[in-house]
């Protein structure tokens, strides 16, 4: 005759387990995910960021390796931002603590997306 044995399963205490919001920040921590992610927060909050006035004339659609890509609506305006652009990458890291964002690159409207997929029009450093 075989004695059953009531086994209990063995487990760590909770708190040497932690959270998964804890292990995956441990996990992201110092990673390219991570940067890119913070860096997104960019495009997210672009019109607060840089206010009511400017974000009727633009768009930021894309962070990709340290550049805020952003879409302007027009020539003029893509000309004033342009010339402003060290303030305005000033203003972006003085409101994002800690942000990734290098530099911002204004373009006409829809023209980042062709130098995205295709490379066409990129210039040295794009």
């Amino acid at each position: 005759m075989s004695v059953v044995r009531d086994r209990q399963p063995r487990r760590r205490p909770p708190s040497a387990v932690g959270t998964l919001a804890d292990a995956l920040q441990r996990a992201l921590a110092g990673r390219a995910l991570a940067t890119g992610l913070s860096g997104w927060t960019a495009v997210e909050r672009w019109s607060s960021i840089v206010g009511p006035r400017v974000a009727a004339h633009t768009t930021a659609v894309e962070y990709r390796d340290g550049t805020l890509w952003v879409e302007v609506d027009s020539a003029s305006w893509l000309a004033e931002l342009t010339a402003t652009r060290r303030s305005v990458l000033e203003t972006v890291t003085a409101t994002l603590d800690g942000t990734p964002v290098k530099q911002i690159r204004f373009v006409p409207a829809r023209q980042h997306v062709a130098r995205a997929e295709t490379g066409v029009g990129r210039q040295k450093g794009d």
